[in-house]
């Protein structure tokens, strides 16, 4: 128990010595140095500076995210852009034509009993066999009955 408290009265005698002497005086009076992690725990006045440092980095942060995403929008929508046309010409490519919108020529043969539909290139989009559709159903009772 004795030598617990020499050594307890020498720990409370070092910590009130200014820095540089603690070192001396830990060195001097050490039976072995090593190196080591250890865990410092923080005074009042230690704790409250990294909570401000905290918070300034995350208004700082903030600020920079709101300005990458400002200036990367404008880049994220062009690159939207590009590959959609980019997916669009690959679909194309790959079926070998595309949709287009415009007039559609209906041609009707009698003769064959086929109706063609021809684009303005006059290009024959679709040939199908004519088939005499009724209006509606209420056609068909107006005239039966």
């Amino acid at each position: 128990m004795l030598k617990i408290t020499i050594m307890e009265n020498l720990f409370d005698h070092l910590k009130l010595l200014p820095p540089v002497e603690r070192l001396h005086r830990l060195e001097a009076n050490a039976d072995e140095i090593k190196t080591g992690s250890y865990f410092h725990d923080f005074t009042p006045e230690e704790m409250e500076d990294l909570k401000n440092s905290n918070t300034q980095n995350d208004i700082e942060l903030l600020g920079l995210q709101e300005e990458r995403k400002r200036l990367l929008e404008p880049i994220d929508r062009r690159i939207k852009e590009i590959k959609t046309a980019k997916n669009y010409t690959v679909k194309n490519i790959k079926e070998g034509r595309e949709e287009r919108h415009g007039k559609i020529y209906l041609f009707n043969d009698d003769e064959s009993g086929r109706t063609y539909e021809l684009t303005e290139e006059a290009t024959v989009i679709r040939e199908y066999p004519n088939i005499k559709r009724q209006g509606s159903i209420y056609q068909e009772i107006r005239k039966t009955g």
